[in-house]
């Protein structure tokens, strides 16, 4: 799996720094999702989208201006401005059509817009919640931020935030100026300018105080501002981590900056080790790592801080491109001269393989550029789908998405050809917008 981050590493001889965009994030990888969803996919051809099986055979005709991945039996279509849900024999689940609708992931339920405000009902059409909450639109283009969570979704009426329960009930009063959503029991809430914490029934947890505050993790601990200065707190809102520049949640362990220098802490709130580093921040899955400048290194750690990997020579430096997470250890591309090597264990075990670029492992399997053309390849570099197309991507199914110019096409994980790409415009995989 090839990290996803859009905070980019940075790498050259002179100078050796890392660039993180989503400090207080909690880095957790999703699954590689399915190219077919319950045995369906999604395509586009000439301007409409239909469903296509398995084996390429079309199931539902092509009538869709946009239509979404099937789960429990239903999937999300629009046609003009209007939606609706669909079954597999393409038939409309509710008799009138929506302005939007959109799946709540956690739950079975279903939100949709009339008159541009926010409502419950189920997969049914049984109306929970009127609709009266706010909405966000861009142009024609709905965002929906009431999701569910741990049993309660917060919603707006514009001005103020509360929680609805399940059954479409106000469970928590709109009060507040800003929520997040419940995570170990608690949520964020925003009151003149302040935050902290109510818990499940609506009672405040832990005071409103805080600058600024985010989710709590999976370990019972979330990353609050104060004056200056970043903390960890505890569900008790007792200090795990005080007097921070910044912190960044790396899952099991906290990096933290004091006075330029960052360096590793548990969850305890103790410093692991005596190291201090120039930079650091997370990859998938809990891996992270740390920089230095002088001397020039790059040290990656596992999510039991366990070191893997240490990148000190000038030419692995320079010649260092991107990080993969295979086989639960962090890999190293180093591109030199038409070989790419991914080095692990402290370079103490390597994979070779022909090519210009590598752009994904998942699984044994990875997609190779070379010449300008992407390919797909097992871990020993024998060519399971030749280098023809513009764009491959592995799926979680064990399917291939190819593109071929404008068209796209599917391949299994023999590399056998189940759809030509000469026919479809594109396809989708996700199950909202």
């Amino acid at each position: 799996m090839k990290q996803r981050w859009t905070h980019r590493v940075l790498l050259a001889v002179v100078s050796i720094f890392f660039v993180f965009s989503f400090l207080g994030c909690n880095p957790v990888a999703l699954p590689v999702e399915d190219l077919f969803s319950e045995g369906l996919l999604a395509v586009q051809k000439d301007g409409r989208y239909g469903y296509i099986d398995e084996k390429g055979n079309k199931k539902i005709e092509f009538y869709f201006d946009l239509a979404y991945a099937f789960k429990d039996g239903v999937a999300m279509v629009k046609v003009g401005t209007k939606w609706n849900l669909i079954d597999k024999k393409g038939a409309k689940v509710f008799e009138d059509d929506y302005e939007y609708i959109e799946r709540d992931l956690e739950t079975d339920l279903i939100w949709f817009v009339e008159d541009e405000k926010l409502g419950l009902m189920t997969k049914t059409g049984k109306v929970l919640a009127d609709a009266v909450y706010d909405v966000d639109k861009s142009g024609s283009t709905y965002y929906v931020y009431a999701n569910f969570s741990e049993g309660l979704a917060r919603v707006s009426d514009g001005t103020t935030y509360g929680f609805l329960n399940e059954k479409g009930e106000v469970a928590i009063p709109l009060t507040y100026d800003a929520a997040g959503y419940f995570h170990e029991g608690l949520a964020y809430v925003e009151d003149n300018n302040k935050y902290g914490y109510i818990n499940t029934k609506g009672d405040v947890a832990i005071p409103i105080q805080y600058d600024d505050a985010n989710s709590f993790n999976t370990n019972g601990q979330a990353l609050i501002e104060l004056g200056d200065f970043m903390k960890v707190i505890d569900k008790k809102g007792r200090i795990v981590i005080d007097s921070m520049d910044s912190i960044v949640d790396v899952g099991n362990y906290y990096i933290c900056e004091k006075d330029g220098k960052v360096s590793l802490y548990d969850t305890v709130g103790d410093q692991v080790g005596a190291d201090t580093y120039d930079d650091g921040g997370p990859f998938d899955l809990g891996f992270f790592g740390f920089a230095n400048d002088d001397p020039e290194e790059l040290l990656l750690f596992s999510p039991k801080a366990k070191l893997l990997n240490t990148l000190s020579s000038a030419e692995d430096l320079n010649d260092a491109s991107d990080f993969f997470i295979h086989d639960g250890t962090i890999w190293v591309l180093l591109i030199r001269d038409d070989m790419l090597e991914l080095v692990n264990g402290n370079a103490k075990e390597t994979m070779e393989f022909q090519g210009d670029d590598m752009l994904q492992i998942h699984d044994a399997f990875a997609v190779i550029r070379k010449d300008g053309k992407c390919g797909v390849v097992n871990m020993k570099d024998e060519v399971v789908v030749a280098y023809i197309y513009d764009h491959v991507k592995i799926f979680g199914d064990g399917f291939f998405a190819a593109r071929l110019g404008t068209f796209y096409g599917v391949l299994n994980s023999k590399g056998d050809v189940v759809v030509e790409a000469n026919k479809y415009t594109n396809y989708v995989t996700s199950l909202i917008p």
